[in-house]
């Protein structure tokens, strides 16, 4: 069972527990599941395909993760980047990785 998997079975178990805790709240299972779902629908809609490459560079750690979830749930490879870089600089550095 990969990390989107189990994140989505405790939803469906206990949705009201706690997932993780930012400055900003705590997050439920539920809360996740509904947030990395809509990030997979949304991939869905994109065209992406399994191991198709995505930046990821969210200052938003709820949408951050729920981004990485539904990347693992369809088979995308996800790569962390920080958000506070230029976009020139993202586009670079995602040229690079694919080359």
């Amino acid at each position: 069972m990969n990390h989107a998997a189990l994140i989505l079975f405790r939803a469906l178990r206990n949705p009201n527990a706690p997932a993780f805790a930012t400055p900003r709240g705590v997050a439920t299972y539920g809360e996740l599941a509904v947030a990395t779902l809509g990030c997979a629908q949304r991939f869905d809609q994109l065209g992406l395909k399994p191991q198709a490459v995505i930046g990821i560079g969210m200052r938003d750690m709820r949408a951050h993760l729920a981004l990485m979830l539904a990347a693992e749930l369809r088979g995308l490879a996800s790569v962390s980047i920080q958000s506070s870089y230029a976009l020139c600089r993202l586009r670079a550095a995602a040229d690079g990785a694919v080359s």
